[in-house]
């Protein structure tokens, strides 16, 4: 399972991990059953991509206007990852991954034991989240919502409700360290990987800061401080 997303992933820069995961999310999916947790408006496979690779694909959002928002035809699920589950999805999917909603989510302990109910024997998650400690996204935690919503915008203005909304981050769960295996496997995983990435992109249009961003991503990356990653994968296996 690691050698299958290390082939596809060459290094631990955050800009490969945003470029190689559709790869990887393709790899599991194929010829699958396969959940896209808090999939929205924007599913991360096309119609033709689910049609091509024999996926039965589910979108699921706790928001039933952003599902309706999807182009094309998709079976559709509204729930809330850390509520109830419907009966009807347990043990039903072969697959389960997320893109940038862990951080979202109230609770991580009750998110990966639901995605443990969700899946089939054998199935694996696949979640791509920022990881708290970094610098920037632990100013974001700390400052409220109104604030931070304001200074994501100025940076990045497609950050909007008619473009990609932001919605409240918790950060529950979201780190890399080996603690956070352990905390995983106490979720009742049989394996666990979490793979760290580092660098960040949001502040490329701020050329002073940019670059004071870069170095220190730089050095985090060269002492290999998980503590401090950027982004991270986290694969369990039921």
């Amino acid at each position: 399972m690691l050698g299958e997303i290390a082939s596809l992933v060459k290094d631990n820069k955050s800009e490969t991990a945003f470029a190689s995961y559709k790869d990887v999310i393709l790899a599991f999916s194929k010829g699958k059953s396969v959940l896209e947790i808090g999939a929205g408006r924007r599913p991360i496979f096309t119609a033709e991509e689910i049609e091509a690779n024999d996926i039965s694909y589910v979108a699921n959002d706790i928001i039933k206007s952003e599902l309706d928002l999807i182009p094309f035809h998709v079976e559709k699920a509204v729930f809330d990852i850390v509520g109830d589950i419907p009966q009807d999805f347990l043990g039903k999917f072969d697959f389960v991954f997320s893109k940038m909603v862990q951080e979202h989510v109230s609770s991580g302990e009750k998110y990966y034991k639901n995605i443990y109910k969700i899946l089939s024997n054998d199935a694996v998650s696949l979640n791509f989240f920022p990881t708290l400690f970094h610098p920037f996204f632990t100013i974001n935690y700390i400052l409220p919502d109104k604030v931070s919503s304001i200074i994501l915008r100025a940076i990045n203005p497609y950050r909007n409700n008619h473009g990609i909304p932001k919605f409240p981050a918790y950060y529950q769960f979201c780190r890399s360290t080996d603690r956070q295996v352990e905390r995983l496997k106490e979720c009742g995983f049989r394996e666990v990987y979490i793979i760290p990435f580092y660098g960040q992109h949001y502040l490329k249009e701020v050329p002073l800061l940019s670059s004071a961003a870069d170095y220190m991503d730089n050095w985090f990356r060269s002492k290999n401080l998980k503590v401090f990653s950027s982004f991270a994968y986290s694969i369990v296996k039921k």
